[in-house]
């Protein structure tokens, strides 16, 4: 296996890694019983009080976090959104003829009835979100946005590196009612994903082998499922 080939199988690994279930993921997990890392949590509060060059935006901020936290919204709705949007744009960028071969067996396996030849990167797209979504919430119960009213210094500088970093994703989900605000709830599952679809502009030789590695994967987990 050469440099790339290897760095690229290390890449799928940590994209399939994510589609394993983390005890209902920790931290929803945890927002689901009514308590948060504590370390974590007065870390941002405290960042948040020194960081005097951003006092006016954060204040802006607080009061759009607090106007999503009396929207009634579902927690679970929204984050379900969240995770659509980055797997559709991962299964976007994703080259369906340069992983033909892989690509195949996977949906004869996802769905015994698709052929290659109706799958589209739109329907790929919405397999791997419910994939991804039933490890994300595998024994999680969440309650409302109410329950993650303390994090509010972490969702908005977690809202404000995805802006620096991904602002095409960030304005799709403030423009659907602020959840870029929730974004901090799955960012550690999510960003792997990002990454990718990053790579995908930069050096898509190696993306294309990324898929071809992640699909095999795909495959061979749903054999043993």
């Amino acid at each position: 296996m050469s440099p790339d080939q290897e760095d690229a199988k290390n890449i799928a690994d940590n994209l399939l890694d994510k589609f394993k279930p983390e005890d209902g993921y920790l931290i929803l997990r945890s927002f689901s019983k009514g308590f948060v890392s504590l370390p974590v949590t007065f870390y941002w509060i405290g960042y948040d009080f020194i960081d005097t060059e951003h006092r006016s935006e954060n204040f802006d901020d607080k009061y759009r976090f607090a106007k999503l936290i009396k929207s009634g919204k579902k927690l679970s709705e929204s984050l379900r959104f969240i995770v659509e949007q980055v797997m559709a744009d991962f299964a976007s960028k994703i080259d369906m003829e340069a992983v033909i071969n892989v690509s195949i067996p996977l949906m004869a396996s996802l769905t015994g009835k698709i052929s290659f030849t109706t799958m589209t990167q739109i329907s790929l797209g919405k397999l791997l979100s419910e994939k991804f979504w039933s490890s994300l919430f595998s024994g999680a119960l969440l309650g409302g946005l109410l329950s993650i009213g303390g994090e509010v210094s972490r969702a908005i500088y977690t809202s404000r590196e995805l802006r620096e970093r991904n602002m095409h994703l960030y304005y799709i989900l403030k423009n659907k009612g602020d959840i870029d605000l929730l974004y901090f709830l799955v960012e550690k599952k999510l960003r792997p994903f990002e990454d990718a679809c990053k790579l995908s502009t930069t050096n898509k030789i190696q993306f294309n082998l990324v898929c071809r590695y992640f699909l095999e994967g795909m495959n061979e987990n749903l054999d043993h499922t």
